[in-house]
């Protein structure tokens, strides 16, 4: 599969016409501690004062460590959350699409306490599993959030409603994460990096890739999107294209189909041919959730 660099050369048209920027082809940024600075950055998040973080906040850090968010070398700063909020993209170094903001909130007490700080470490359930350095504390303007990027402040909301019972602050900084991410809920074989993905795709000899990201369990309409995507790709001379199908698995309101009965339904639609499991990989999509309609659909 050519590189997007390739593409851009070969293919100039696209990067003038900002259809596929430039920056686009940048490597994937992760945030993990490289292995041989590890053992020195845990005895640091094991001296430093701690942040703690919910579930949510947490599959945001894998987000981020993965990769998923790249240009972004961690929770988004006031100039990067303000690019994001007001026009859905990032524009330092490059237009960069990221229309959702990635952003660590704190209560006032937090800040009192941290406020200084050079690094903290966040911790998850007892475990601190990643520093922010060089922390940037900037106002958490809820209503002007929310009106931005859901077009309402109605708390009925499931992500609103959440939004507004963070904290009054927002924390942006450079995020260093200590282990890789996994949840143990038999399902952490599908949770593949960009990376990994990447490799995944160059190893079945892929020479195009189609993805469709979903929340809930695939129906007709959505199969037959996906066959007719894969038919055309074929008419147009290329050999082996490959499916993406990328269920996201973070945080979704109560009332969803559960991620382990969506993972079981998407093997069912592969085990019956629905879509041709030679040339379909189905990989979990780590972020949460947010309902913010086509402002979230053109994030990632």
């Amino acid at each position: 599969m050519p590189a997007l660099s390739d593409l851009l050369s070969n293919c100039p048209l696209v990067a003038v016409q900002d259809i596929v920027p430039v920056d686009a082809s940048y490597e994937v940024k992760e945030l993990y501690v490289p292995e041989n600075k590890l053992h020195l950055a845990k005895t640091d998040a094991e001296a430093l004062p701690a942040l703690k973080i919910n579930k949510v906040d947490m599959q945001w850090v894998q987000v981020l460590a993965e990769g998923w968010a790249t240009p972004l070398n961690g929770f988004m700063r006031e100039r990067e959350y303000l690019q994001c909020l007001h026009f859905d993209c990032l524009l330092d170094g490059g237009v960069i699409n990221l229309s959702v903001p990635i952003v660590l909130t704190a209560t006032h007490e937090d800040k009192e306490r941290l406020d200084g700080c050079t690094a903290f470490a966040l911790m998850y359930e007892g475990r601190r599993v990643a520093i922010l350095r060089n922390p940037e504390f900037f106002e958490h303007r809820k209503e002007e959030r929310c009106a931005r990027q859901w077009g309402t402040t109605c708390k009925n909301h499931p992500y609103i409603k959440m939004v507004m019972e963070q904290g009054d602050w927002l924390i942006g900084g450079d995020l260093q994460v200590l282990d890789r991410i996994y949840w143990n809920d038999g399902l952490d074989q599908y949770r593949l990096t960009p990376t990994e993905l990447k490799q995944k795709f160059k190893d079945m000899n892929a020479d195009a890739v189609f993805a469709f990201q979903l929340r809930n369990p695939v129906h007709n309409g959505h199969a037959l999107l996906m066959q007719d995507t894969h038919k055309q790709l074929l008419e147009r001379g290329y050999r082996r294209p490959v499916l993406l199908l990328h269920p996201l698995g973070g945080w979704t309101k109560d009332d969803d189909v559960p991620l382990m009965w969506r993972m079981k339904q998407h093997a069912a639609v592969l085990e019956e041919g629905i879509l041709n499991p030679e040339t379909t990989v189905v990989a979990i999509f780590p972020s949460p959730m947010m309902y913010a309609g086509p402002t979230e659909v053109g994030c990632f």
